[in-house]
């Protein structure tokens, strides 16, 4: 397989798709988000009904396509390296893995939250702060990251090995065994500023709270990079998972993917 740079460099076109996608998903995640701050701090929010019910479907919309994308863009880097292929292509082998990669997702921000809550209960036990939000930022950023460098492995490396080897959640999970993550340095390099480079931004924000454009401005900025980064992360586990025999409990279907129909059918 290809180097991570050649592929981008190589399919810089279909990596533009894909950025742009994920920005737009991003952006709208955080006016939702801070709509329903708004609502709980007791701010009413101006929006009818109709409105909204277009904004939140919109978003649904977006968040599809572009998982869709995403992933028939891993699975042709997987098979083909840097040979280009067209959106309508990549639409079409992507939705095969759509629905299992959304279980997975599911259960990884179900794991996540619960030992989030685990690591800020046990940092509020050692700092006894007089009221919750006492805590430090730093502190509470602290055993977020730590989470996250936790559940690295998962994160990194199951949604790639469904897509290279056709398997499901469970069967991904039971394959990371079998991977070492420091023989692709990449990933957990860029995995960790992925998250050190997120929380800058979010407590730059915090702190000036910067307003109108300078703000947008700052978000666009965050979800480019984080796109890249995090593209650049699957597309490192994909050579890791490509070097390897895959496990012996994996039935892998290795013909290149069509354009009409998924993998396996």
């Amino acid at each position: 397989m290809p180097k991570v740079l050649d592929i981008l460099k190589t399919r810089w076109a279909e990596v533009l798709l894909l950025v742009g996608f994920q920005t737009g998903v991003l952006f709208l995640l955080e006016q939702i988000m801070a709509m329903s701050d708004r609502q709980r701090e007791g701010t009413p929010v101006q929006m009818p009904e109709h409105v909204a019910f277009l904004l939140g479907l919109g978003t649904m919309a977006f968040i599809i396509v572009w998982q869709m994308l995403y992933l028939g863009f891993l699975r042709t880097a997987y098979v083909d390296g840097c040979e280009r292929w067209e959106p309508q292509q990549l639409l079409r082998i992507g939705r095969y893995y759509f629905w299992r990669v959304v279980r997975f997702q599911l259960l990884l921000v179900i794991v996540y939250s619960i030992l989030s809550m685990i690591a800020v209960s046990i940092v509020n036990s050692i700092i006894k702060p007089a009221a919750p939000e006492d805590v430090p930022v730093w502190a509470t950023m602290l055993a977020l990251f730590a989470v996250s460098m936790v559940l690295i492995k998962p994160a990194a490396l199951s949604l790639p090995i469904m897509v290279a080897h056709d398997v499901l959640a469970f069967q991904s999970i039971a394959a990371l065994r079998h991977y070492r993550l420091l023989e692709q340095w990449a990933i957990p390099v860029l995995y960790a500023a992925v998250l050190i480079f997120s929380a800058a931004v979010s407590t730059a924000d915090a702190a000036f709270t910067p307003a109108g454009t300078l703000h947008y401005a700052m978000m666009a900025f965050h979800n480019v990079v984080l796109s890249v980064m995090l593209l650049a992360v699957h597309l490192a586990a994909l050579r890791l998972i490509k070097s390897h025999e895959p496990p012996a409990a994996i039935e892998v279907e290795e013909e290149p993917a069509d354009d009409d129909t998924g993998p396996g059918q």
